[in-house]
């Protein structure tokens, strides 16, 4: 097996597209933005029309990826300096997200369908962020990824106990 930075057919500009993976903290940021400049509450629900929509509809137009790395390319993000940073910087963006959305939420200001699209949207974003990085942190060093783990652990517990994931964690929670 070959490592992945050794391999001739792995375009290492992809590791940017990574980056994609902070668009859907993004998402609520930009409905609350536009609820606030239209006062229209319709657009809570827009993170979960981008999400169930318009990534659907991108990712069919786009088709697959011919270009992913060969079956024995061996890769391990926590392997990788890039990889650790965007997980070490993704935590306290969502961490931040969680407490931001709950304030636009306390604040009162919604009506009842606005709440719900807040409440699904939130609920939907932080969820697939929560799962995809807790899943990620698996692959990560146990120093990094246990206390990381530990302490988002009562945040997504619902999500993470639905998954396969669920195993992983535990086993790495564990004394060894």
């Amino acid at each position: 097996m070959t490592s992945l930075t050794n391999s001739p057919n792995w375009m290492h500009w992809k590791r940017y597209g990574f980056l994609l993976g902070f668009l859907p903290l993004a998402l609520p940021i930009g409905a609350w933005y536009r609820m606030e400049n239209t006062g229209w509450e319709i657009f809570a629900w827009l993170p979960l029309v981008i999400i169930f929509g318009l990534v659907p509809l991108v990712d069919r137009w786009m088709g697959n990826d011919l270009n992913n790395p060969e079956g024995d390319v061996v890769f391990s993000p926590g392997e990788n300096l890039w990889y650790s940073a965007l997980l070490v910087v993704v935590v306290p963006l969502q961490l931040a997200l969680i407490f931001w959305g709950v304030g636009v939420f306390a604040n009162g200001s919604l009506g009842l369908w606005g709440s719900l699209g807040w409440i699904f949207s939130m609920g939907v974003v932080l969820s697939t962020v929560g799962i995809t990085v807790g899943h990620e942190l698996v692959h990560t060093n146990p120093d990094l990824s246990k206390p990381v783990v530990e302490f988002f652990w009562p945040v997504s517990a619902m999500e993470v106990s639905k998954s396969n994931m669920y195993e992983d964690i535990t086993n790495m929670l564990r004394p060894h």
